[in-house]
């Protein structure tokens, strides 16, 4: 295989990946962790990959799902009493 080949390998496997979301509560600490991975057990059965969890100073967890799985089928495991945001994940750049 040469550089050239693999490079659109490469790319083409790049565009297949899902996009990575990053889930919060808003209740923070006070979500109980029951509900926490009864959350992150639901984005697994729908074909979602969890990246990182976010135990310090937010509750929550980066996550990824397939294309086939809609935002709004995560968004309805949201519970009234401990609510939870969902956000794009992105690269976030400091300029001093």
């Amino acid at each position: 295989m040469n550089f050239k080949s693999l490079s659109l390998l490469l790319c083409t496997l790049c565009l297949a990946l899902a996009d990575s979301y990053i889930l919060i509560f808003e209740q923070g600490q006070v979500t109980p962790n029951e509900y926490v991975q009864s959350v992150r057990e639901n984005i697994i059965k729908l074909g979602g990959t969890i990246k990182y969890d976010y135990t310090t100073l937010l509750t929550g967890f980066a996550f990824s799902v397939p294309d086939d799985v809609t935002l709004n089928s995560v968004k309805e495991l949201s519970d009234e009493k401990y609510p939870f945001f969902i956000e794009k994940d992105s690269e976030v750049h400091n300029y001093a």
